[in-house]
């Protein structure tokens, strides 16, 4: 039998008494292989040496412009998820992993007290928040326009009344058919997303950015947790309700329509806005086969990717929703669809599931 292999893990923790927890923790899981357990980040890429961490759990509370050079250097031309174990602010983890040139991170609130039996207590938040962050490990930075600003700026108060009042406005539709598109950060949200609808949802077609070799393990993941069913896509497979179907990694998702409803098309393997699969491409194909019956959704995600193909889906009478920017990790795929004028609704994270609960097959 061939044994599993781990997730590398690589812990950078000032305080001695937190670091012996984590790393007493994570030594004894069946998932993890401990790279080291260290202090500074100067000291950790030393003793990592020529080994690549699939994710970095760090505190920031001293970094100093030579450690984020040792950074770059050490992981140029890949991006390393980060879990912070921090107190500092949103705002100055996002400057940091900006620095870092991080496209994926989470954060978990460090407690100020107690810190043996509270951070015990915090192990099972850090293994599920490892787990969606590792799902998109190692996603070569040539793909992302990672020159973004360090700052999101909030958006004039017009977009804040779209999100108050767009479900009651749309109420009930005959979506037949909802298309979602992610990239840094979709992980957490599609699972937030999808474990909350009902097998009475129409039809589901996902495009997330990750390397293909999560895929499978990320729907998997999903039909876990999910009352709807969650695969991977296979060609020429229908679509059908209760279902969502998770594009592949190296191919793009198209759909056909059919005397009965739809089926997919895997085909094409060509970079479309730097990624295959794209969400452009899913969305056009929504677009032209579905015209009106359908969702168009946009996560948290960087780039432009998803956004023509949302405002397409406008255009032919389908409904289009972003996720917003307070509860994106990047708002940058939703800023450009807004941007171009495609969207319709703007809703908090939490509030989509119940949007798309009104649609029904019909």
């Amino acid at each position: 039998m061939v044994e599993r292999e781990k997730i590398k893990l690589l812990v950078i923790e000032p305080n001695a008494l937190i670091r012996q927890t984590l790393n007493k923790y994570f030594i004894k899981s069946p998932n993890y292989k401990v790279i080291c357990s260290v202090s500074t980040i100067k000291i950790a890429l030393e003793k990592a040496k020529n080994v690549i961490p699939d994710i970095v759990v760090f505190d920031c509370v001293d970094y100093t412009q030579d450690d984020i050079l040792i950074w770059e250097k050490k992981f140029k031309g890949v991006s390393v998820p980060v879990l912070f174990f921090s107190m500092q602010s949103e705002e100055k983890l996002f400057k940091l992993a900006t620095l870092l040139r991080c496209l994926d991170w989470m954060k978990i609130d460090k407690p100020d007290r107690n810190l043996e039996r509270e951070t015990i207590g915090l192990l099972p938040k850090f293994e599920e928040l490892l787990w969606n962050l590792v799902l998109s490990s190692r996603v070569p930075i040539k793909y992302f326009d990672v020159a973004r600003p360090t700052d999101r700026m909030p958006y004039p108060n017009k977009f804040e009344r779209v999100i108050n009042s767009s479900i009651k406005k749309w109420g009930k539709n005959t979506a037949k058919i909802i298309s979602i598109g992610a990239s840094t950060g979709g992980t957490t949200a599609l699972l937030n997303i999808l474990s909350k609808l009902p097998k009475t949802t129409p039809g589901i077609l996902v495009v997330i950015h990750m390397p293909g070799r999560f895929i499978g393990a990320f729907a998997k993941r999903l039909n876990e947790h999910c009352q709807i069913d969650v695969f991977e896509a296979q060609d020429n497979q229908e679509v059908k309700t209760g279902q969502a179907l998770v594009a592949p990694g190296d191919r793009h998702l198209r759909i056909q329509r059919t005397r009965t409803g739809f089926i997919t098309n895997l085909a094409g393997s060509e970079l479309q806005n730097g990624h295959c699969p794209s969400v452009d491409v899913l969305f056009d194909s929504v677009a032209a086969e579905a015209g009106g019956s359908c969702i168009g959704v946009l996560l948290t995600g960087m780039g432009k990717d998803g956004a023509m193909g949302l405002a397409k889906i406008h255009r032919c009478g389908g409904i289009t929703l972003v996720q917003d920017e307070k509860t994106s990790v990047v708002f940058g795929m939703a800023k450009s669809a807004i941007e171009l004028g495609g969207v319709q609704n703007i809703l908090p994270l939490n509030e989509i599931p119940e949007f798309l609960k009104q649609s029904r097959y019909e």
